[in-house]
């Protein structure tokens, strides 16, 4: 911005156009400062409002969840309304099998059958 204005200053050969420059580069310059001040105002708010991922992960441990596509020993499930990757603890399990979260590697759940989580580990959350 400082170059574009001393080339208009250094292009500008009239003294009464001089100040006319000046007052348009300061008014560009307050209405982007102000269009920034927004912006960063509008981002902060928005992304403070947005879950953490540490919470959707606290979320999902400990929960059931429904395979949709078979764990062979990674596939898909669905727990609380999203798709994850997940890795079977206990061998093959098919689609549509029930499973309960026991650890979170990263971004991959580890699960074992619905069946075999209550014995080891009590009731499981619901979805």
């Amino acid at each position: 911005m400082l170059a574009l204005g001393s080339v208009a200053l250094a292009v500008s050969s009239s003294e009464r156009q001089v100040p006319t420059l000046m007052w348009l580069l300061i008014g560009f310059a307050l209405v982007i400062s102000v269009a920034a001040w927004v912006a960063g105002i509008y981002l902060v708010k928005h992304t403070r409002s947005l879950p953490s991922i540490a919470n959707r992960l606290s979320r999902i441990y400990d929960s059931q969840g429904v395979v949709t596509a078979d764990l062979d020993p990674v596939g898909t499930v669905l727990i609380a309304g999203e798709s994850w990757t997940a890795e079977s603890q206990t061998g093959r399990i098919t689609t549509g099998s029930k499973v309960f979260v026991t650890d979170i590697d990263g971004l991959r759940l580890k699960v074992i059958p619905e069946a075999t989580s209550g014995a080891e580990t009590g009731s499981p959350k619901e979805l």
